[in-house]
C-alpha cells in the first residue's frame, strides 16, 4: 500500500467519542475517500485505505457503508470501550496521531497530537483536480461526561470539536469536571418533599375522621 501522504489531501477521518461516567467509551469512526479521486487512485487502495484504520477498532459493535455524496468509506461503531484500552487503540499503531484521555481527581483530560502531512498536490496523482485534492475533512469530537474547563477547540455544551489542517502538528488539549450529582440530587429532594407533604396529608385526614367521630 502506498504511503498515505499521496491520499491525505482527498480523504476524510472523522472520529466522534463519548466519555461517560464509568469511564468507558462509546462512538464511532468514518473513514472515506473522495468519490471523484477513485478513479485516479483506484478502488482497491482505497479499500485497503479505508480497511486499514476500521479494521479492529476495540468494542466495535456494528459498520455500515459510508456515502455522503462526497466521500465513500465506512463507520464503524464502538462502544463500552476502557479507557485504557481507548487510549492504547489510539497510539499503539500510530506514530503522527495520538490520542490520551485520563481520569484523575475528578477531572478528565485529553491530549492529543495529529501531525498531518500536506496535500499530495500533483506528484502521486497529477491527473486529480486541485480541488479535489485539498478536500480532506480530518475532525475529533468528544463528548465529555461534565462541564468543560478548558479547550482548544470549539465547545458546544460539553462537545469539544477539532477539524485539524494539513500540513501542521495539530496539538488537541481539553479538561473537564466529572459529572455533576446535582442532578440526582435535586431529583431526590423532590421525591422527599412529595413523600412529606403525602405523609402530612394523610395525618391531616385522620385527625379530621377522628374529630367527625368524636
Amino acid at each position: 500500500m502506498f504511503a498515505v501522504v499521496a491520499l491525505t489531501g482527498c480523504i476524510k477521518v472523522d472520529l466522534a467519542a463519548t466519555i461517560k461516567p464509568d469511564d468507558t467509551v462509546d462512538g464511532e469512526l468514518t473513514a472515506a475517500v473522495n468519490i471523484e479521486a477513485l478513479d485516479a487512485i483506484g478502488d482497491e487502495e482505497a479499500d485497503e485505505f479505508v480497511k486499514a484504520l476500521t479494521d479492529d477498532i476495540p468494542g466495535a459493535t456494528r459498520a455500515e457503508p459510508y456515502n455522503d455524496g462526497e466521500f465513500v468509506g465506512k463507520t464503524v461503531h464502538f462502544a463500552d470501550v476502557p479507557l485504557a484500552k481507548f487510549n492504547a487503540s489510539e497510539t499503539d499503531e500510530a506514530e503522527d496521531a495520538q490520542l490520551s484521555i485520563t481520569h484523575d481527581e475528578g477531572h478528565y483530560i485529553l491530549n492529543g497530537e495529529w501531525d498531518l502531512p500536506r496535500a499530495d498536490t500533483g506528484g502521486s496523482f497529477p491527473d486529480l483536480d486541485k480541488e479535489i485534492v485539498n478536500s480532506a475533512e480530518f475532525s475529533v469530537k468528544v463528548t465529555f461526561p461534565g462541564p468543560v474547563i478548558a479547550h482548544n477547540g470549539d465547545l458546544d455544551g460539553q462537545t469539544v470539536t477539532w477539524n485539524l489542517e494539513l500540513g501542521k502538528n495539530n496539538i488537541l488539549r481539553a479538561e473537564s469536571d466529572q459529572a455533576s450529582n446535582t442532578a440526582l440530587a435535586l431529583w431526590v429532594l423532590a421525591i422527599m418533599v412529595v413523600l412529606t407533604l403525602l405523609v402530612m396529608l394523610l395525618l391531616y385526614l385522620q385527625l379530621r375522621r377522628h374529630s367527625v367521630a368524636g
